[in-house]
């Protein structure tokens, strides 16, 4: 009897262990399919993420897109594989807690629930298999789904450019018509001014007619009113022939008036014409002048630009052919051209060329001028001594063989010292600079040597 009872408990007890593995296997199962639809999911979400990154709408497929396709493929299949070794060890070890659990029933027990474990992980493989294709068309309407909006955003691009093309012709179409309505604008109103004149001088036409009437009405009345007492009988047509004539005397005064404000616009219209015109004929004449001098000018500059080349040249061929005979004339001119100028550096360098400076003088003569650019010391040559123009002349008698005043003392020592002198003196002044000379003035003096 207790042999029984202890079999009987055992039953029990095996029967709810039994239990027990039923109601986890189903839980097992659950978070195992859980646990693959999100590995797929985000293999599929990394995917697309990849493909949006990797190209735009626009970006043409090639071979490198095949190759990550294949990867991606092959990374879904690794994940998959990955889950259904997750879920045969999960298996495995509900198996093995059914063996736990039942390690007191009898053996065929154990086998039916091991066969019932097995037949669960076979609809288990086949759920992730299902799963697995599943996430795969997904994936492949995704693909033909983002296709297709790449599509769309091309058709739209060129929509957007048709439009943008469409609106720049409405724009030129618009410019055009503003055009048009501004011509048809100035030919309406040069309609209606001829309209008026025309209409001016109809009025004229027709006030000098009613004046004429006006006169004949006048005299009929006053013969009228001459017969009235002979004819008592046509008083009445008198005075309706008076009332005329009042009427018309309005008519008269009114088309007067008239008149006289298409005169006042008339003349108006005409005065701001020959306003008009006068400052046409200015505006002309300025312009012909304008170019007048212009010619002039060029012709000038280019006579003058000749004659300073020729003047330099001459200049240049008496200095190679000799050195030591100069005349007096070419040496006081410079002289006198360069003390009327304030800076006048071609005809002091022309100068000291003619006179044979050393190195050491136009050393001298460079800092001076220095110097004096900045202090204004040139700018007094203007009041040199007398006595340095007459020892460049007496240097130039000296030179020709001729007799003067301080020939012995060479023009370049003097003219140096003078202006070291200037400078000496100026340090402490600040006057009014002479005038400058101009090109023009430079290049007559030369055409006069």
């Amino acid at each position: 009897m207790s042999d029984a009872v202890a079999a009987r408990l055992a039953a029990i007890r095996a029967e709810a262990n039994a239990r027990r593995g039923r109601d986890r296997a189903p839980s097992l199962e659950t978070d195992a399919d859980a646990t693959t639809r999100e590995d797929v999911s985000s293999i599929a979400h990394a995917d697309f993420k990849a493909r949006d990154d990797g190209r735009g709408p626009d970006a043409p497929s090639s071979t490198a897109d095949a190759h990550a396709r294949d990867d991606r493929d092959d990374a879904v299949r690794r994940a998959v594989n990955e889950a259904i070794e997750r879920e045969q060890i999960k298996t495995a070890k509900m198996i093995e807690a059914l063996r736990e659990s039942g390690e007191d029933a009898n053996g065929d027990a154990l086998e039916r629930r091991a066969r019932e474990a097995e037949r669960m992980m076979g609809l288990e493989a086949a759920r992730h298999a299902t799963a697995m294709e599943n996430a795969q068309r997904e994936m492949e309407e995704l693909r033909a789904e983002r296709d297709r909006n790449a599509k769309e955003l091309k058709k739209l691009r060129a929509h957007l450019l048709a439009l943008e093309d469409e609106e720049d012709e409405v724009a030129e179409e618009q410019e055009r018509e503003i055009d048009e309505a501004r011509e048809e604008e100035r030919r309406e109103y040069e309609r209606k001014l001829s309209e008026l004149k025309k209409n001016m001088s109809g009025n004229d036409a027709e006030v000098a007619k009613l004046r004429a009437t006006l006169e004949a009405r006048d005299e009929e009345v006053n013969n009228l009113q001459k017969a009235l007492g002979a004819y008592y009988a046509e008083l009445e047509d008198a005075e309706t022939r008076r009332a005329e004539a009042a009427i018309l005397r309005q008519k008269v005064a009114s088309l007067t008036s008239q008149a006289a404000s298409d005169r006042a616009a008339c003349a108006e219209a005409k005065t701001r014409a020959t306003e008009a015109e006068e400052r046409l004929k200015k505006f002309e004449a300025h312009l012909n002048i304008a170019k007048e001098e212009c010619i002039k000018a060029t012709t000038d500059a280019s006579k003058l630009r000749k004659a300073l080349h020729h003047a330099l040249q001459k200049s240049s061929d008496m200095m190679v052919e000799s050195e030591k005979l100069l005349d007096k004339r070419i040496v006081s001119d410079l002289f006198i051209a360069y003390l009327e100028r304030k800076q006048a550096e071609d005809v002091l360098n022309l100068l000291a060329k003619m006179l044979g400076f050393s190195e050491k003088q136009k050393a001298r003569m460079e800092a001076l001028k220095n110097q004096n650019k900045k202090r204004g010391v040139l700018g007094k040559i203007a009041r040199a001594p007398v006595s340095i123009a007459a020892g460049a002349i007496g240097v130039a008698l000296e030179v020709t063989g001729a007799t003067g005043q301080n020939r012995e003392v060479p023009v370049a020592d003097l003219w140096v010292s003078f202006l070291e002198k200037q400078v000496a003196d100026d340090e402490g002044t600040d006057e009014n600079k002479a005038p400058i000379p101009t090109s023009s003035e430079l290049i007559s003096a030369a055409n006069e040597l």
